[in-house]
């Protein structure tokens, strides 16, 4: 009978734990999505891109995973959304990274990167170092 109650409490804990975790990052690529969402306003596209897309609009979807490896020595989410502009959508995946180890002693959450992926599946990568991650 305590054995069952020590497993119960240990089972009770850890979906606590989880719960909280999953919110956090929630929030963390939330507010990493504001900073690529002001990026993108200003004029942080590609040039070449940016002529033929036009204005910045706003970004559509939601959701995030974690990364399938981890082989970079830092962890991070990643978040997909379309890109809407003035004359065009895009796909646009941005990847918020652990900022105490891709910006160390910065303690905002910044944009780093902005790059355009060519060919048949064109898209934005966007890296954004968040420091709560």
């Amino acid at each position: 009978m305590i054995g069952l109650v020590f497993l119960l409490l240990g089972v009770t804990f850890l979906f606590e734990d989880c719960v909280r975790k999953h919110a956090n990052q929630k929030q963390w690529v939330s507010e990493a999505q504001v900073k690529v969402e002001h990026a993108l306003r200003s004029d942080r596209v590609p040039n070449d891109m940016s002529k033929r897309l036009g204005p910045f609009k706003h970004l559509a979807g939601q959701g995030f995973g974690g990364a399938v490896w981890n082989v970079q020595g830092f962890d991070s989410l990643q978040a997909r959304r379309e890109g809407h502009f003035e004359n065009g959508t895009i796909p646009v995946h941005f990847i918020v990274t652990e900022g105490r180890i891709t910006n160390a002693g910065n303690r905002d959450t910044v944009v780093m990167d902005v790059r355009f992926s060519t060919g048949k599946d064109a898209h934005l990568i966007i890296m954004v170092s968040h420091p709560d991650l």
